[in-house]
């Protein structure tokens, strides 16, 4: 997971260095596993219809996850290093 992490940390910074306004959505033990999450501006993990554009890096997360963000209204990408998908 920390890869992931900061991979998404490093992305995040980028977005908000050009004007975006970035939310991660978390497990809710990620921020103990992850101590660069702790600061972070969270969103439950489900959609919320708040978020216009998500990002999905994660090996637990797949199409149900990116098929309910975008029916809540969100653009999705998604990260996938998994080569067995």
């Amino acid at each position: 997971g920390g890869g992931h992490v900061m991979r998404c940390l490093a992305i995040a910074d980028a977005l908000e260095a050009a004007g975006a306004r970035v939310v991660f959505t978390t497990d809710p033990g990620s921020p103990a596993a992850a101590p660069a999450l702790a600061n972070v501006r969270r969103l439950p993990p489900e959609p919320t219809g708040e978020a216009d554009v998500v990002l999905i890096d994660g090996y637990h997360l797949g199409e149900a996850e990116a098929r309910a963000w975008a029916e809540a209204g969100a653009a999705v990408a998604v990260l996938d290093d998994a080569p067995q998908r």
